[in-house]
């Protein structure tokens, strides 16, 4: 029997699931109005960015601190007596205790590192998806930020993925766009899917393994 996964794993399929459900919506929606359809994409992709970094948060405390799980853990260099110790610890090895910043796969690869031998059950996987999560990390910033940094850090990585950078190009509207070949790897004879949808599989499947990694 397969050790059972910790709840906030389920919190975070269910968001996933609320992210697909709102794209789906507003890509079915029969409104002309694209620019009302790109702001309900970019909200749910912002969503799932954000339940994406809470996972990797709640699995690093859960790993850290004496939680109880039919599983084997990682070997952990770093362990906390709670929770709220845990948290603590990982504030002060970034350097602040406010915020603890969890879209940078660089970082998340450091600190894996910092934490667990050889930064398992995080860094393989990470490394895996690295060129998907730093792309996606510039598009969940140009949808939070509106500096030139942010902007230009999406159009470059527009620009990077499909060769151009179309006038009026937003974060919903290349979201919503059929992933280019170049975001697929390996051809399929499927139909390709939106970046969106490409990218909502990339989060789920790196979880999994995630924790399919954590509990052999």
């Amino acid at each position: 029997m397969s050790p059972r996964r910790p709840r906030f794993m389920y919190r975070f399929q269910r968001e996933l699931a609320d992210c697909r459900k709102y794209y789906d919506r507003a890509v079915a929606s029969i409104s002309k109005d694209e620019a009302f359809q790109n702001v309900i994409i970019e909200m749910a992709f912002l969503k799932a960015c954000l339940a994406w970094e809470d996972f990797l948060e709640q699995s690093f405390v859960y790993l850290m601190s004496p939680a109880k799980t039919k599983g084997k853990k990682p070997k952990v260099y770093v362990k906390a007596p709670s929770k709220d110790a845990a948290y603590k610890i990982l504030g002060v090895q970034q350097g602040r205790r406010d915020y603890v910043e969890w879209g940078d796969p660089e970082l998340i690869i450091e600190r894996s590192k910092a934490f667990f031998s050889r930064g398992k059950p995080f860094v393989p996987v990470i490394q895996k998806y690295r060129q998907h999560l730093n792309d996606m990390r510039k598009v969940r910033n140009r949808i939070a930020h509106r500096s030139p940094l942010a902007v230009k850090k999406f159009e470059d990585t527009v620009r990077g993925r499909t060769g151009g950078v179309p006038d009026g190009i937003v974060p919903g509207r290349f979201l919503k766009d059929t992933a280019p070949q170049s975001m697929l790897g390996t051809p399929g004879g499927e139909a390709r899917p939106s970046v969106f949808e490409l990218w909502i599989k990339v989060l789920e499947d790196a979880t999994n393994e995630i924790l399919a990694s954590a509990f052999q």
